[in-house]
């Protein structure tokens, strides 16, 4: 998927993946997002070499975006998903 969107994650061993899930209501997705850049800071997340550009990570986006900073070691990326959509067509399958 990332290579289609023309991003490059590298080989076997030399990425790791972390998964966060925001709301969709816009203030409480907001601070949430506040929330996770403190407790970035706060863990010394810094450590890892993740840095996010806000600007980057401000609203919505259609499909995969990248929202690290210049300065990021690591690449920070923003995958879309649905996961009621999921647990509704295996919840039918069930049926």
């Amino acid at each position: 998927v990332c290579a289609e969107q023309g991003i490059q994650i590298g080989g076997e061993r030399e990425y790791g993946v972390g998964m966060f899930f925001f709301p969709q209501d816009e203030l409480r997705r907001s601070q949430a997002k506040k929330m996770f850049e403190i407790i970035l800071e706060k863990e010394g997340l810094e450590f890892l070499g993740v840095r996010i550009d806000l600007a980057k990570n401000e609203g919505r986006a259609e499909g995969i975006r990248d929202i690290s900073a210049p300065d990021s070691r690591v690449k920070v990326l923003v995958i879309p998903t649905n996961e009621e959509l999921v647990i509704a067509r295996e919840t039918a399958e069930l049926l």
